[in-house]
């Protein structure tokens, strides 16, 4: 309910007067929520940037690393198809092999996905990607 309080509140402060709280409180409002979370993860809160979305994070990210056609980059099955076209692009542009470990469905305990995954993983593996969320459109 906090989170949802503190949400409205911005909104309305926003839509009361968005020249103003664009040219004013924005950035000083994403540097203090910047500096929360760099603590929150033991980081500095320079090494830490807001994007749009989590396909934008990945996107950017994963285009930015350099990978050799030895390189391997794990997924599953279950990642979110934006996601899986952002590790086919570079796979494509790199020649890093993608390597899909296919999760078991139904999930009768964590293990088995933690077996499904551990068992693809090798030398050549340099990232993996893993969605936490289930995206049932792969399965059916």
């Amino acid at each position: 309910m906090q989170v949802l309080t503190a949400k409205m509140r911005l909104q309305e402060k926003l839509e009361t007067e968005p020249v103003h709280f664009f040219v004013r409180e924005f950035e000083t409002l994403l540097d203090e929520a910047r500096e929360k979370l760099a603590k929150f993860v033991a980081t500095k809160s320079e090494k830490l940037v807001f994007v749009q979305n989590a396909t934008t994070g990945v996107n950017a990210l994963l285009r930015s690393l350099n990978f050799s056609p030895t390189d391997e980059l794990l997924t599953t099955d279950q990642e979110y198809n934006t996601c899986r076209h952002v590790l086919n692009f570079v796979s494509d542009r790199t020649g890093a092999k993608v390597i899909v470990a296919s999760l078991p469905f139904p999930v009768e305990s964590p293990q088995q996905i933690i077996e499904a995954v551990i068992k693809h993983i090798s030398p050549r593996t340099k990232l993996a990607l893993l969605n936490h969320i289930r995206h049932l459109q792969n399965k059916i």
